[in-house]
Parts: C-alpha cells; sequence; structure tokens
C-alpha cells in the first residue's frame, strides 16, 4: 500500500535566501535612487511648464536620463569642475557621517541605562520625572531643540563671558555638542521609550510569573528570563533610533551650518536647470536616502537571523 504522504518541500538553502535577500536590497536601492531623482527633478522641469505639455514631460525625461548617464561616467551632470565637485561631495558625506558615528555611539548607552532607569525605578516621583523629560524630548521636534539649546548657549556666553560651545560651525571639538546633542538627545529619548515598554510587556508574561513562583527575583531573574528576551525589542528599538536620528540630520546640519550632506541637499534650486550644484544636491539627497534603506535593510536582517524561530526552519 503506497503511502499518501507527500515529501515535505525542500526548504531554499543559506545561500539561495542570502542571494534572495540581496537581490531585494539591490531592487529597493535602484527604486529609491530613480524616485527620488524623479522627485526631485519635478519641480525643475515642470517650474515653468505643465506636466501634460509635451514638452515638459520630454524636459523632465531628459534630465533625469542626462543626471544618471553623468553620473555614471563620474561626471556630476557636466559641472565645469568636476573633481572639485566630487571632493565638496565626499567632504560633506565625511562631517555627515561623523557626526552621526559619534551621535550614535553616544545615544546607544545613554537610550539603554535611561531605560532601564524608566523601567526599573521603584520611587513613583523618579518614574514620573523621567518618563515627562522623555515625553518631552519625543515631543519637541529636532528644530525647536536646536533652536532652545542655541539661544541658551547664547544668553550665557553673553550674560557671563563663558563659552561653553559654539552656536554655528563645522569642527570635531566644541562644534560637535549642540549638533551631536540634539540628535543623541532625539535618538536615546526613542531608544529609552522602546526599552521601557518591552521590558514592561516581558515582565506581564507568565513564564515570569511562574519564575518569580519559583523564587527566581531581582538581579537573577533579570539576567536569566529578561535579558535574553529583550534581545529582539533591543535590535528593534535601535533600529528605530538610527531612522529617528537620520531623519532629524537634515535640519540639525542646515541649522548649525554643519556643511554635511543635508546642506548640500538643500542648496537644490529649481528654476536653474543648469546650476552645478543641482547635480550636487541630486547627490547628496541620493546618498541620505540610500544611507536610511540600507540602515532599515541592515536592521531587518539582524531582527531576522536573531530571531530563535528562524534557526528551527
Amino acid at each position: 500500500m503506497e503511502s499518501r504522504h507527500q515529501p515535505a518541500p525542500a526548504r531554499p538553502g543559506g545561500r539561495t535566501l542570502l542571494a534572495r535577500e540581496a537581490l531585494a536590497l539591490l531592487l529597493t536601492l535602484a527604486l529609491s535612487a530613480l524616485l527620488v531623482v524623479m522627485i526631485i527633478f519635478a519641480t525643475q522641469a515642470f517650474a515653468s511648464r505643465r506636466y501634460d505639455q509635451p514638452r515638459g514631460f520630454a524636459v523632465y525625461v531628459n534630465l533625469i536620463f542626462t543626471y544618471f548617464a553623468d553620473l555614471l561616467r563620474g561626471q556630476l551632470s557636466g559641472t565645469r569642475n568636476n573633481a572639485s565637485a566630487w571632493r565638496l561631495l565626499l567632504e560633506s558625506s565625511r562631517r555627515t557621517f561623523a557626526l552621526l558615528g559619534i551621535s550614535m555611539l553616544v545615544a546607544m548607552p545613554l537610550g539603554a541605562g535611561w531605560g532601564a532607569l524608566m523601567a526599573m525605578a521603584r520611587r513613583q516621583r523618579v518614574r514620573v520625572l523621567l518618563f515627562g523629560f522623555n515625553t518631552l524630548i519625543l515631543s519637541l521636534p529636532a528644530l525647536a531643540i536646536l533652536l532652545l539649546a542655541s539661544e541658551l548657549v547664547a544668553t550665557l556666553t553673553l550674560r557671563t563671558g563663558i563659552r561653553l560651545t559654539y552656536v554655528q560651525g563645522y569642527g570635531l571639538d566644541q562644534h560637535l555638542l549642540l549638533p551631536a546633542g540634539t540628535l543623541v538627545l532625539r535618538g536615546a529619548a526613542y531608544l529609552a521609550r522602546a526599552l521601557q515598554i518591552a521590558h514592561d510587556d516581558v515582565l506581564r508574561q507568565e513564564w515570569i510569573r511562574a519564575a518569580r513562583a519559583r523564587g527566581l527575583s531581582g538581579l537573577v531573574l533579570w539576567r536569566r528570563h529578561v535579558l535574553p528576551a529583550l534581545r529582539l525589542p533591543a535590535i528593534g528599538a535601535v533600529l528605530g533610533m538610527l531612522r529617528v536620528m537620520v531623519a532629524s540630520l537634515i535640519i540639525v546640519e542646515y541649522l548649525y551650518g554643519w556643511g554635511g550632506i543635508g546642506r548640500r541637499m538643500i542648496d537644490f534650486e529649481s528654476n536653474s536647470a543648469g546650476r552645478p550644484e543641482n547635480a550636487i544636491a541630486v547627490t547628496a539627497a541620493l546618498i541620505l536616502v540610500l544611507l536610511f534603506v540600507l540602515i532599515d535593510a541592515v536592521g531587518q536582517l539582524a531582527l531576522r537571523y536573531a530571531d530563535p524561530r528562524v534557526h528551527e526552519l
């Protein structure tokens, strides 16, 4: 008698899954780049023409095609001094990545400690104070935080004659305090709130109550049961923190005069078709969007492979 059980379909191997994920990432990057260029050049192509006019649409398509063709050849849309344009773009990228990297390194331990205090503080007044300050930082945009901090520093400098930091400019010294501080506050506040919510959710689980019933408590309970359960939420929280910081990066760089990619991107002028800075601005926007996509992709991969259910497949 023949068995009616059909053999289970073969699951794709690790290399096949990795190849699929790499292909999906490449397609996402390509579509994101095309979409950004289409949106930016639309303001330039249709500034004086309607989109439904053949001439306006032809100019639009030609701008997109010319930009990508020049970019593949290493030319920023025919700029006269191409080497200087690339040096400007690379220097702006270096400044942006330096600001983002330093801010991220400070925000991660600060947010983790802040979240731990919010989750484990026993005194109600301390919890309310930490939670209230966290809510205030999350509710204020980066624009407001940077302007308020700059005004406070300027007022203290005028009244006391002591310069705590600078309110504008670039430098890996005291110039870092205000822009990096703004990004750190926003990112750490998000990370702290996400970790605090995840911690409280873990403590409400039935298996935590069972562990407490067996006599586990304090640091032993936290180290053996709570900390391993926070691994996946922590990765997701760090990913969200990076999204918040990258989203705040443009306005912080522009207001502070940091001279990064965000500043180059805002140099775009829709009424100047042959303006060399426009190509630099579009390329800067591409770098920011691709950075955002890469951060999201790396975070999603980390979440997927950190999930123990994936290894059971």
